[in-house]
């Protein structure tokens, strides 16, 4: 397997760890996954996703096309608004790392 392959079933294994949030809310959780606009959570990884979870081409489409466009929107406000838009977009960032990091009682090992 060359360097291709390896991306690609790293991309794959990364992806499939992604998919328990899509699957609890079904086409929404898919959409809402695709709308974040941060690193690895566009449509690509938003079709392998789909496909992992098998859901239907007509069902997971709509929902992947209507999310990239509110990721198109949502970076467009945020560079229009030039400095203020990265400060938001900072402070988001770190908000959500924050969350993500912080410590939960119940979180499994």
């Amino acid at each position: 397997m060359g360097i291709l392959g390896v991306w690609t079933e790293k991309f794959m294994v990364r992806t499939s760890r992604r998919t328990d949030v899509i699957q609890k809310y079904g086409k929404i959780g898919l959409a809402v996954f695709v709308a974040i606009p941060l690193p690895l959570t566009g449509a690509w990884t938003g079709i392998i996703a789909a496909y992992l979870l098998g859901m239907r081409f007509r069902d997971a489409f709509p929902a992947i096309v209507a999310s990239v466009v509110v990721a198109g929107i949502i970076v467009t406000v945020f560079c229009l608004l030039e400095w203020t838009g990265a400060i938001i977009a900072g402070v988001i960032l770190c908000a959500a790392i924050a969350f993500w990091l912080w410590p939960r009682g119940n979180r499994k090992n």
